[in-house]
């Protein structure tokens, strides 16, 4: 689920990104979008892009971005051969002063929950093992 439409309503900026379903439209969106670019694999079988060499950050050209294409599914085709892969998010490239990680959850029986953190890939590593509940029965 993308959350990029609530981080809007709620004034978050966000990078632009595209989804590419092969490598001509990877080169597209980085084009439209403009350099420098972050590629990632767009799959629900892989969590953590990074552990499997699924992102690829600051491309700087064409070449770069389709090297990174075949980068990116060769290395989930490795640790992850089962998994379905629908394309490939490239995204704007941001200046790395801030590094943040938004997680979120539906659930039947409470409203949306969504957490935001300031560490970003190192805060999903430390509170990897924290589950995160709420009481069903409260409503404030």
């Amino acid at each position: 689920m993308s959350l990029g439409w609530r981080t809007k309503i709620v004034g978050v900026p966000t990078p632009q990104s595209r989804i590419a379903r092969n490598m001509k439209e990877a080169v597209a969106c980085a084009e439209e979008i403009g350099y420098p670019v972050v590629m990632k694999v767009v799959s629900r079988d892989i969590i953590h892009k990074s552990d499997v060499g699924g992102l690829v950050l600051d491309l700087q050209n064409e070449k770069e971005v389709i090297e990174a294409y075949e980068t990116i599914q060769y290395n989930c085709r490795m640790h992850k051969p089962d998994a379905h892969i629908e394309g490939m998010e490239v995204a704007e490239m941001l200046d790395r002063k801030v590094e943040t990680i938004v997680g979120a959850r539906q659930d039947e029986h409470v409203d949306d929950l969504v957490v935001l953190s300031d560490l970003g890939h190192e805060s999903a590593n430390l509170t990897a093992g924290i589950r995160l509940q709420t009481d069903r029965n409260h409503r404030p």
